[in-house]
């Protein structure tokens, strides 16, 4: 599915879809670095086509990454998977996003970095994945509560996430001191007035016009690029969307690093592989950081260079020291 076709459908859709879709996406990634601090990371999608081919995560599907399955079903859901190899301490992209269609900071971010710091006696090695938080409590509450209680979801989040977005939209838009009351004042009525005591069928079948009409109210004040109100709108209806998508994604991480692990926040670890699972929940409000480390010490290099500092140290007393006594 084209990212920028399925960002032109309201939310609506995504509201009808968080309600009563039982779909799921499971996002894989199995990491596994080489003593030389070269990496492999294979990515395998499962779940439905739709929240597959949407843009809350877009799989790694670049030109420099190797297709194993493309989108192939399988016991009723699709496949995506994919492969690349990285080069040592080579940087990773943090949105596998193709094109500029959608603003990328809208979109969930979640920079990786895997690097390899060498030493003359010992190597390092260091994994850690960021997902950066995607503020739901701040900006819609009501979600925040709904996405960690689905079974008991609160009673109007839907209104309070689709008046939020006028909200920001207001507080994002260079509208001047003197007009900003105006509006924020019209813009609250109308939302206290109007979305607040909507149920929430007539805002499903009316979303496209009270869209309008809140989109209307915040450029009545407004002279010069009255556009500029539907782009900012269209950012926080992306990020909001994103957010929505992404209540049913989960994310796995299988790691293995080269020798002795010194230090992890995995949830589990199996033989050499370390493992994590996470979702939204994880990252709501704050950043979610997975993380390890580990070290190879090169023994012989080691040993040969204390009996080198030995042999030094008994030349020196020998050389030096006892000429000097007998004097």
């Amino acid at each position: 599915m084209n990212p920028k076709r399925f960002y032109t459908k309201n939310i609506l859709f995504l509201f009808i879809l968080i309600l009563f879709s039982q779909n799921c996406v499971e996002h894989i990634f199995r990491i596994n670095v080489s003593p030389m601090g070269n990496f492999l990371i294979q990515y395998q999608g499962t779940g439905d086509m739709e929240d597959l081919t949407n843009s809350d995560f877009p799989v790694p599907n670049n030109h420099d990454w190797e297709i194993i399955s493309n989108f192939e079903e399988m016991d009723e859901s699709y496949v995506f998977s994919s492969r690349k190899e990285f080069q040592t301490n080579e940087p990773i992209p943090s949105n596998y996003l193709q094109g500029d269609s959608i603003p990328k900071e809208a979109l969930l971010k979640h920079p990786m970095e895997i690097t390899k710091n060498y030493y003359y006696f010992f190597n390092t090695y260091n994994f850690k994945c960021k997902f950066l938080t995607r503020d739901v409590s701040t900006k819609y509450p009501k979600l925040a509560d709904f996405i960690k209680n689905k079974d008991n979801p609160p009673s109007g989040w839907i209104q309070e996430m689709f008046a939020s977005l006028f909200i920001q939209t207001l507080d994002a838009s260079n509208v001047g001191f003197n007009r900003y009351p105006i509006i924020k004042k019209n813009i609250e009525t109308w939302i206290n007035n109007t979305i607040l005591s909507l149920e929430d069928s007539i805002l499903f079948s009316n979303l496209n016009t009270y869209k309008k009409e809140g989109l209307d109210i915040l450029k009545s004040n407004i002279i010069n690029n009255k556009n500029n109100i539907d782009s900012i709108f269209n950012f926080f209806e992306i990020e909001a969307n994103t957010t929505l998508n992404l209540n049913d994604d989960l994310f796995s991480f299988r790691v293995i690093l080269p020798g002795k692990l010194n230090n992890s926040n995995a949830d589990s670890i199996s033989i050499n592989t370390l493992f994590w699972k996470l979702s939204v929940s994880d990252f709501l409000d704050t950043d979610k950081l997975i993380f390890a480390n580990s070290y190879v010490i090169y023994q012989k290099r080691l040993m040969i260079s204390f009996i080198i500092l030995v042999i030094m140290i008994i030349f020196f007393l020998k050389t030096v020291i006892k000429p000097y006594n007998l004097l």
